[in-house]
């Protein structure tokens, strides 16, 4: 190659020097079209953002007056009454002042706002329809092509279209019909999910070109530049040709010397390391031990003596007591050792053995590591050398011809790798380790729109970071060099001419041991999450069907729980009414004795129902906790009203701490909070045998506005294990098996006690050990009621009982006639008797359909109707009597044996003044008629000649 460099022409140089030149130019060319090809795109863009936000914005500011019903606004010229509204009631109305107003619908509105955009902004904007309402609203050709891509599914349309002779992109999304929208649109045919039509947005394209084509101008002055740049580094580089030309013979006596050195570098890359652990096992082995002794490096790890084996039985002695000094040091170099093998296929070579100690931070010896070096080579070398001196002029020049081979090879690879690196469709950069750009490919430098001279180790590269993004930025620095490497960081850098430009950072730490040397980044292009973005979507659309499935079968449940539950409590009220009933005919001893297991057994049977329908209905989010104000210290009183006579017929002991810094009211479900101390409590008595339970309010924290109170149920009963107390809390589980059998229960208590912690802002817990006795407890965040302080009397449901309840009913409305519709015979019978106990007369019918006819024919004084019933339900008969003239008054009073809320309401919405489920309690029963008789009778007083009516029940 030296001599063809030194026999050319120097015309032939030069055409060759003006060839790489034209290609050069090229090349530069090429870029600055690219460039402008790309201004151009992020021009367009940047218009399609915008017109994406003006559409969000239109459709958000449609659906708000969509979901308002629309505006009312002063008639002016600008806005008079929309004759397509004529339909609408109260299109146009007057204000108490005299000044009258008219309905804006949510298309009225925008295309107002449309004209002010294109007034002031110069965006136009369109509503239009394959179907329209108004002529103006009629699509144009393009329109038309869009509005038929979104009925076949499609979800935007989007192009650059000539406007006037401008430039304008043009951008259409589709309308979604919304149940707002049905108000102006359902006469059209459509349906909530419908497409009904699309909003254009056209943006004028000129001020985005403008914009760029400064940018374009300084890309094509840096590309001038640099163009200048690379020709004079062609210049320089021919002078440096043949420079070179006359030192190589020069070059060529320094390279004879330093032969055998290039010799040993060569065998260096061929070189065997390892690393052993204090046990002596292998723990890494480099490949190139194949290439030296047969053997793949993974043998050596599975069997640490194999290294002995391949040994000269001359020189394992001397290996031995080697390894055996290195394992007693912990630090220091030993001096190499020079040992024969016999390869795999029984070759005998020699090796160079370098090793050292490996010890921790404290200085105790973890192993060593080491290389073996194929010596072989050089020692045949050696010899050939001694015997062939003369031959080493001819070998010189043939390794000198290999080196300039080499180095015209690398150079290539260089330059290779350099176009690669600056033509990367991400950035690349590197920062020193005080943050300065050190390196940065081409494409970020586009992106950014600076010059590499910009930076050259001068610029750091939080400079360029956009201020609200620097304290993510630095963070991501901050993990870098922790743990070496950072991911995924979403920042916005500033371009140099000010604009932001959104980018993703991905960075690895260039140095070892923690010591950070710098920082390489690899810069992805941001806008490109639209993509990933769209991906999501349609994830979440699959997770949002996959919920639509859930809960229908979450209602499913409810619905079969609600029909269970309807089919057990109508059997459950005839044994709970009848049992009533023969208590109180005077029964002997043994009878009373039976009839109250019954009505036990009865009464915990429905306790079951009620925990299971509880879970049910807060697994489906139906469970509503009502605010009602009531004192904790008085709650704590009538749980232990309620469960006294359990403990006293136990034997135990029963308590009521109460904390005296306890705010004197709170607002809360007072009636869940007592079931989920009865649970505790009722549980406690359970499994206590001697000894006491102890009920314990204290105040744990407070705010201004609210209470955070732990209760606990401390007992000396059985106690359980931590493999008990883990599974205590699901739902149909208990400590164990034998627990069930012993003392009953289902297991639902403790669950429907956490689900109603954590419905109220707290928790629940347990504390035990076997034969210790346990501390259940449960926090519950409470509301103050600022409307009371310390002192001052809570009105909360009373706890003392409705004893008197039957006696007052019979003394105050004996001889009021009541009217019952109900379709089972034994709960006829059941009621009949109950009310006739009362002093009451009664009518029964057997469906709702009869109990309309008797209730158009005879005055009653309150109506009881089934829900459930042939031929026409409870709440269809509630709506037909309240139709019926002089009917509007009268109590009417539901009995379900459903328990759902859902069902309550239903019966109120359609006319009913309460809501009583089955089994009817009989005392309740009777409180339920004496409130609702009483009241009756207020209402037709009040609506007697002469009297004045106040309002209707």
């Amino acid at each position: 190659m030296e001599s063809s460099l030194r026999e050319l022409p120097k015309q032939r140089m030069d055409r060759l020097f003006l060839l790489i030149a034209g290609f050069w130019t090229l090349f530069i060319a090429v870029s600055a079209a690219f460039a402008w090809h790309q201004q151009r795109a992020y021009a367009e863009q940047f218009a399609v953002e915008t017109a994406r936000a003006s559409f969000n914005k239109d459709l958000v500011f449609r659906l708000w007056g969509a979901m308002h019903g629309g505006v009312y606004v002063p008639v002016t010229p600008q806005t008079p009454p929309n004759p397509y509204l004529e339909h609408v009631p109260e299109r146009d109305i007057t204000t108490p002042s005299g000044r009258p107003l008219t309905l804006m619908n949510p298309a009225y509105m925008t295309r107002q706002i449309h004209e002010l955009g294109r007034e002031h902004y110069g965006i136009t904007a369109h509503i239009t329809s394959l179907n329209p309402i108004r002529p103006q609203n009629t699509a144009d050709l393009w329109e038309r092509r869009a509005l038929e891509t979104f009925d076949q599914g499609e979800r935007l349309f989007k192009s650059v279209e000539d406007m006037g002779g401008q430039p304008y992109l043009r951008y259409m999304q589709p309308m979604i019909t919304e149940k707002p929208c049905l108000k102006c649109h359902a006469r059209q045919g459509y349906d909530v999910g419908d497409v009904r039509g699309g909003l254009s947005v056209s943006v004028p394209l000129e001020s985005y070109y403008a914009a760029g084509t400064d940018s374009f101008l300084r890309a094509m002055a840096f590309h001038l530049g640099f163009w200048g740049f690379g020709l004079f580094g062609l210049f320089l580089s021919r002078r440096a040709i043949v420079r070179h030309v006359g030192e190589r013979e020069a070059a060529t006596r320094a390279l004879e010397e330093s032969e055998v050195r290039y010799r040993i570098l060569a065998d260096y890359s061929t070189d065997w390391e390892y690393w052993i652990d204090g046990q002596g096992h292998y723990i890494y082995v480099s490949p190139a031990c194949r290439a030296v002794c047969g053997h793949e490096a993974q043998e050596f790890v599975a069997d640490a003596s194999l290294m002995e084996r391949l040994l000269h039985p001359d020189d394992l002695p001397t290996w031995r007591q080697h390894m055996q000094e290195v394992c007693c040091e912990t630090h220091g170099h030993h001096a190499p050792l020079e040992l024969r093998i016999r390869t795999r296929d029984g070759q005998e070579k020699w090796l160079e053995h370098h090793c050292q100690p490996v010890v921790d931070a404290g200085g105790r010896h973890r192993g060593r590591r080491g290389v073996h070096r194929d010596v072989t080579q050089r020692k045949l070398i050696a010899d050939e050398l001694s015997r062939h001196q003369h031959d080493l002029e001819g070998l010189v020049a043939e390794r000198t011809i290999q080196l300039d081979e080499t180095r015209a090879i690398a150079q290539a690879r260089a330059r290779e790798y350099a176009d690669l690196y600056n033509s990367a469709p991400c950035g690349y950069h590197s920062l020193d380790a005080d943050g300065r750009i050190t390196n940065i490919n081409d494409t970020e430098l586009g992106w950014l729109g600076h010059a590499r001279e910009d930076f050259a180790g001068r610029l750091r590269f939080d400079q360029i970071v956009a201020p609200h993004s620097l304290p993510a930025f630095r963070e991501h620095l901050r993990r870098v060099g922790e743990a070496g490497h950072a991911a995924n960081l979403e920042v916005d850098l500033v371009r140099k001419d000010g604009t932001p430009l959104p980018v993703v950072l991905n960075s690895l730490r260039m140095g070892a041991d923690g010591h950070a040397l710098g920082v390489r980044t690899v810069v992805l292009d941001n806008r490109e999450r639209e993509l990933w973005e769209s991906r999501i979507s349609a994830q979440n659309a699959e997770l949002e069907r996959r919920a639509v499935d859930a809960e229908a079968a979450t209602r499913a449940k409810s619905a079969f729980l609600a029909n269970m539950s309807h089919e057990i409590r109508t059997p459950m009220n005839a044994i709970i009414g009848f049992t009533h009933l023969l208590q109180r005919h005077a029964p002997t001893p043994y009878q009373s004795e039976k009839l109250a297991l019954i009505d036990r057994s009865a009464r915990h049977l429905l306790s079951i129902i009620n925990d299971i329908l509880d879970l049910s209905k807060i697994e489906a989010g139906k469970f509503v906790l009502e605010d009602v104000p009531f004192d904790v210290r008085t709650l704590g009183r009538h749980v232990a009203t309620l469960v006294a006579d359990r403990a006293r017929a136990k034997g135990l002991e029963f308590a009521v701490e109460m904390d005296p810094s306890l705010p004197p009211t709170v607002i809360g479900d007072e009636t869940r909070l007592t079931q989920a101390l009865l649970n505790y409590v009722g549980n406690g008595i359970k499994f206590t045998e001697r000894g006491s339970v102890v009920l314990r309010a204290r105040l744990l924290d407070e705010t201004p506005d609210d209470a955070l109170i732990r209760f606990d149920v401390l007992d000396t009963g059985i106690g359980m294990s931590r493999e008990q107390q883990a599974r205590l809390f699901n739902a149909f589980e208990q400590a164990d098996s034998s627990t069930t059998r012993r003392y009953g229960g289902t297991g639902l208590g403790l669950a429907i006690n956490r689900r109603l912690a954590r419905l109220m802002g707290g928790d629940v817990g347990v504390d035990s050990r076997p034969g210790a006795g346990s501390d259940f407890w449960i926090t519950v965040r409470l509301r103050k009621d600022a409307r009371c302080g310390p002192g001052m009397a809570v009105d909360t449901p009373g706890h003392g009982g409705k004893l008197g309840a039957e006696r007052l009913l019979a003394k105050r409305h004996g001889g009021a006639r009541l009217l019952l519709a109900e379709d089972n015979p034994v709960n006829q019978e059941v009621a009949r008797e109950i009310l006739a106990d009362a002093g009451l007369r009664v009518d029964i019918v057997g469906d709702g359909a009869q109990a309309v006819d008797m209730a158009r024919r005879q005055d009653y004084d309150l109506i009881l109707l089934d829900i459930q019933m042939p031929v026409m339900d409870g709440l269809e008969a509630a709506r037909a009597i309240r139709r019926l003239p002089g009917r509007g008054d009268v109590p009417i009073l539901a009995m379900t044996a459903n328990a759902f809320d859902e069902y309550r309401d239903r019966c109120l919405q359609a006319g009913m003044n309460e809501h009583v489920p089955k089994p009817i309690s009989p005392d309740r029963l009777y409180e339920v008629l004496l409130k609702w008789l009483a009241a009756g009778a207020k209402t037709q007083a009040a609506c007697a000649p002469g009297s004045r009516r106040e309002g209707v029940l």
